[in-house]
């Protein structure tokens, strides 16, 4: 079941969530500039056995 909450705690909530995806996003960025090689979808399906 899903809980009502009030539309300032949804707001903060979803800015924290926003925050979090923008963090992640820049950490890749910068091992992807510092040389790391982003992994093909191909590459990831197989060695997730997908």
């Amino acid at each position: 079941m899903d809980a009502i909450e009030p539309a300032d705690v949804a707001k903060a909530t979803e800015r924290a969530e926003d925050s979090e995806d923008v963090a992640a996003a820049l950490a890749a960025l910068a091992r992807i500039e510092s040389g790391d090689r982003p992994i093909a979808l191909g590459e990831l399906r197989a060695e997730l056995g997908l």
